[in-house]
This record gives C-alpha cells, sequence and structure tokens, in this order.
C-alpha cells in the first residue's frame, strides 16, 4: 500500500511548524493526523483479515487503575431507578479521562515553542473530530513482552522502562509481522 507521504528523513522544515513533523501534510486545517490513512479501502482491507470473529476489548474497566494514578479521586457509580422502577439510569461522577482507557487528543499537550498540532489553536482540537470520522482499521499486537523475554531483559511490570524503536522493530521482525500504512500498533 502506497501512501504518498514522505519518509520521516524527507519531511520538510516548514515555517511555524516543528522541523520535520507531520503538520500540513493533510492540509492546514486537519485535525485527524493519521487516522486520515484510515480511508474505506483500508477498512475494507482489514475486513478480508478477519479469521475468527473474535471480540477484544482495549479497554479498562472504568474503575482501574485501583487506586487511580496521580492522587486522583476514583469514580463514583450510582444507579437511579425511575419511573417507579421499571427503569434505572446510571450516573458516573467524578470520572476522570486519565483513568481506564483514552486517547489523547491533540490538544492534550503543544509543543512548547510552536504549539498544538497544526499550528490551530487548542479549542480547534478535540478527540470529537476523531469521534465523527469513527476508527476501524487492522490492529497489529506486538508482542514485546514475549520478545524481551526472549532476549533475556524480561518487562518488569510496575517498573518504567524506555522501549527503543530498533526493539519494536526487532519484535515486529521476529513474529514476522507487516506493519502497513493505516494500522493501529497494540504494544
Amino acid at each position: 500500500m502506497t501512501t504518498g507521504l514522505p519518509k520521516y528523513a524527507d519531511l520538510p522544515v516548514v515555517d511555524g511548524a516543528p522541523p520535520h513533523s507531520s503538520w500540513g501534510l493533510w492540509g492546514k486545517d486537519d485535525r485527524l493526523g493519521s487516522l486520515n490513512l484510515l480511508t474505506p479501502e483500508k477498512i475494507a482491507a482489514a475486513s478480508d483479515e478477519v479469521r475468527r470473529g473474535a471480540i477484544f476489548p482495549l479497554n479498562l474497566e472504568l474503575t482501574l487503575p485501583n487506586p487511580p494514578f496521580g492522587g486522583r479521586a476514583a469514580v463514583s457509580h450510582t444507579v437511579i431507578p425511575l419511573l417507579g422502577g421499571i427503569g434505572n439510569d446510571d450516573q458516573y461522577d467524578g470520572l476522570n479521562p486519565q483513568s481506564s482507557s483514552q486517547l489523547d487528543g491533540f490538544a492534550h499537550h503543544q509543543h512548547p515553542q510552536y504549539g498544538f498540532y497544526n499550528g490551530l489553536p487548542r479549542e480547534a482540537h478535540g478527540i470529537h473530530h476523531w469521534a465523527r470520522k469513527g476508527i476501524a482499521t487492522r490492529g497489529v499486537v506486538i508482542d514485546l513482552e514475549r520478545w524481551c523475554a526472549a532476549q533475556g531483559q524480561p518487562i518488569v511490570h510496575g517498573q518504567s522502562r524506555a522501549i527503543e524503536a530498533a526493539e519494536l522493530l526487532a519484535a515486529i521482525e521476529s513474529q514476522g509481522t507487516e506493519i502497513l500504512p493505516g494500522d493501529m500498533l497494540l504494544i
């Protein structure tokens, strides 16, 4: 699959953008970034690879991690009976988006010199742009834990460890996986 996108080393230096960034590749008002690679053709090709129809939830329960990171409060769940008990309403209070699972949008963190993605203001960004498009593509699992163990460097859960790009590439190669443009990597 050809994307027509430049390699990292060939990304241009554009005034008002971090050097060699992807800002502007999909237009100056783009709010989707690499999600633009999720074309109908890519999604259809991904569906051709389904063999078992198995479903793998990618989200944590709303009560995890427990205790919440960073001294945050835990979410509160209340069931409110409605209409004399023939229905119920679920109410969740205190849900911090840094709990459970989440995708960080382009307004989550800005470049210290150039600002938010594509030079747009914070208010122009939000994951609602991603939700409108939807995210469906081929998911590729990189079994980094197995690869690290085979290298004699097992991952110790609960300890921080930087993962180098070369390690990811070696893990991908060891499992015989081909990464295609628009794939979602699950590490």
